[in-house]
């Protein structure tokens, strides 16, 4: 079955997905060391993690020398993933996501 699948999507998982999935679970794994984590925090940050290695992947991959393709991703998600961190600490996004979805199963309940 593996021998079926396009030589792309074989390329694109090992040079993309994978770094940055190793990427996020190193960048959680020293966050855990100095805080507590959630399972929102984890599931965020492999969400963002990987959604912008996915979206920075082929430009990567076109511009990157074909060895290097693998730190440039695990760079790109680490950042982007502390930059979103950031964003979701500063403006308090994940406290106003729990109200909305609080209100929104309040109102479908009635």
């Amino acid at each position: 079955m593996w021998e079926k699948v396009d030589d792309d999507i074989k390329s694109f998982l090992f040079k993309v997905i994978a770094p940055a999935m190793i990427a996020v679970s190193v960048r959680l794994a020293i966050v855990a060391q100095r805080a507590r984590l959630s399972w929102v925090n984890v599931i965020t940050s492999f969400i963002i993690g990987v959604g912008i290695a996915t979206l920075c992947g082929n430009w990567i991959m076109e511009i990157v020398p074909h060895n290097h393709i693998p730190v440039y991703i695990a760079l790109i998600t680490w950042v982007g993933d502390k930059v979103a961190q950031w964003f979701i600490f500063r403006f308090k996004a994940d406290e106003l996501a729990v109200k909305f979805l609080e209100n929104l199963l309040s109102r479908l309940k009635k």
